[in-house]
């Protein structure tokens, strides 16, 4: 990848739905996603993993990855999440 790939950087427009994952009380920071892709998911969506502020790493669902939804899933007292795959297992 070369600097021409950025040349056109002052032309991006931000997505008039942001934030795409909202945050409120008491989880005001939604911080350090990691994602999977459709392409590399087991059910074809996308699935991304975020540090909340207060309470550990939430797990979100997309099928399109603008519009997500919380699965209400959550690993207590986790930061920065991180995704490893090996063969077939996450």
């Amino acid at each position: 990848m070369g600097i021409k790939k950025f040349e056109k950087w002052d032309i991006w427009a931000d997505y008039p739905a942001n934030p795409v994952i909202k945050s409120g009380p008491p989880e005001w920071v939604i911080a350090d996603p990691t994602f999977i892709p459709p392409s590399e998911s087991p059910d074809g969506r996308w699935h991304l993993f975020a540090h909340v502020m207060l309470f550990g790493i939430n797990h979100y669902i997309s099928r399109d990855g603008l519009k997500w939804i919380s699965t209400k899933q959550r690993i207590e007292s986790g930061l920065r999440p991180f995704i490893y795959k090996e063969e077939d297992e996450y």
